[in-house]
């Protein structure tokens, strides 16, 4: 929320659930970009000059609570302090380590929930409202290996519910206010959930606190059919089963994180994607009771992976030569997403585009490898997975449509539920065949129990 109009649109779905006589916790994200912002001063502060990047930090913060009609510098004075305190601390370190990035990233969740527990105090007329550190209750698990990336920036919660803490909360107040995002270890450290990570906390939370739903209110009206950033006629999707929406999250839809939906299926808990600028859209819903469908309910596109093809020489796929080759990706943290081979080939499609990896690690890889392979081939590359019915359909589907070649697809990938089908494809044709893939399957249509409106319709309607 970063604006009083959200403000005022949370205010009023608090005010409507509590007259239903329903008890309420609110997960904040941070304002907008300002985990962006934390990053970078993290990174400044590490040069020793993050003077300018906290003034900027400071203002922004300062200025949304003039907006609210709060005291920003009464509030936010003890924890900018401590932001501060904490880049001198880094300015004076050989190295900005992962547990840096993560302490001041955090800064992001904390100053904002500050904000916005106190104008919902203000606002909401006979509430107590009260404001919780996530920290104090989301503790993760340690991970299986003792990467910091997955310790710091990218940990895991083991959520089970906790009967006592929902009594706890119920005696303090009927209105609770903490933070997505942000968590604790073993060690009493601040953690981060991995980035979209604050709706993976509100499921966390609604898990121990055994709530009735989720409610995810954002920026967009629900989940679509497709990116409508790259496909402008992407459809509403009205309901998804927990597979479907996991699948979708997994092959590149950014609305949900995959671990907040493998946190509520653990438990058949109900989700909705809801809009707070547009909150009579009535979003999307994901449980386990909406109907499994015979048709396409979404194309969607992945970029950001690379592609890497190793020569394997005379010999073939020596497991030798494969460990080493491994172990090279193990080395730079590299998750590898799909794997293809042959005699004389090894295929690789591996994430490289995610804030924990260096700028040049496409480079590093490729130094990594040289000694390995007489011949390295690194390049860019997409997936397209559709969801909705059962594989070989969707294949037959894709056939049927023209819209793609077999020189188009690299790669061919299926694993998890049966309703879904991933193309890997080269990444400089990946938007035209998404749209066309998406024209022939999907397209325009009535508005039915599967598909609302198309994203330019809704978008013309806020005009």
């Amino acid at each position: 929320m970063s604006s009083l109009g959200d403000w005022q649109t949370i205010a009023a779905i608090i005010t409507e659930a509590r007259r239903q006589g329903d008890r309420v916790l609110v997960v904040q994200s941070a304002l907008r970009n300002v985990t962006n912002e934390l990053e970078t001063l993290a990174r400044a502060a590490a040069r020793d000059q993050f003077t300018e990047g906290l003034s900027v930090l400071r203002k922004r913060h300062h200025d949304m609570a003039g907006e609210l009609g709060l005291d920003g510098p009464a509030l936010l004075s003890d924890l900018l302090a401590g932001l501060e305190a904490i880049c001198r601390r880094i300015a004076g370190k050989a190295e900005l380590t992962a547990a840096d990035r993560a302490e001041v990233v955090s800064f992001g969740e904390l100053l904002a929930s500050i904000l916005g527990a106190a104008w919902l105090q203000k606002t909401l007329t006979g509430e107590q409202v009260a404001w919780l550190d996530a920290r104090e209750i989301l503790r993760c698990v340690s991970p299986d290996d003792d990467n910091p990336n997955d310790r710091y920036l990218n940990a895991t919660c083991d959520c089970n519910p906790w009967p006592s803490l929902a009594s706890r909360l119920a005696v303090a107040a009927d209105v609770h206010l903490t933070q997505g995002f942000i968590a604790s270890n073993d060690a009493g450290e601040t953690v981060l959930l991995g980035r979209e990570g604050s709706d993976t906390s509100a499921a966390c939370f609604a898990v121990l606190l055994a709530a009735r739903q989720v409610e995810i209110w954002t920026d967009v009206p629900g989940i679509f059919s497709s990116d409508p950033h790259v496909v402008s006629e992407a459809r509403l999707l009205s309901s998804l089963t927990f597979d479907e929406a996991l699948e979708m999250a997994q092959a590149g839809a950014k609305v949900l994180h995959p671990r907040c939906l493998e946190t509520v299926m653990q438990v058949s808990l109900p989700l909705s994607v809801r809009c707070t600028q547009r909150p009579e859209l009535s979003g999307t819903r994901v449980d386990g009771r909406t109907p499994e469908t015979a048709t396409v309910k979404s194309v969607n596109l992945r970029r950001g992976l690379t592609r890497v093809r190793l020569a394997m020489g005379r010999r073939g796929q020596q497991p030798e030569l494969l460990a080493r080759a491994f172990a090279q990706f193990r080395a730079l943290d590299l998750p590898i997403q799909v794997v293809a081979s042959s005699k004389d080939w090894l295929t690789l499609f591996v994430e490289t585009e995610n804030a924990v990896f260096d700028s040049n690690i496409r480079e590093q890889l490729r130094e990594r490898l040289a000694p390995i392979s007489a011949m390295t081939d690194i390049d860019t590359a997409a997936t397209l997975t559709l969801v909705g019915m059962p594989a070989p359909e969707l294949y037959q589907a894709v056939q049927n449509s023209g819209c793609i070649n077999h020189a188009d697809i690299l790669c061919l990938n299926h694993v998890g539920t049966e309703r879904h089908l991933t193309l890997v494809i080269p990444d400089a044709s990946a938007e035209n065949l998404t749209r066309s893939l998406h024209a022939a399957l999907i397209g325009a249509g009535k508005c039915d129990a599967v598909f609302g409106p198309d994203w330019q319709s809704i978008m013309n309607a806020d005009m």
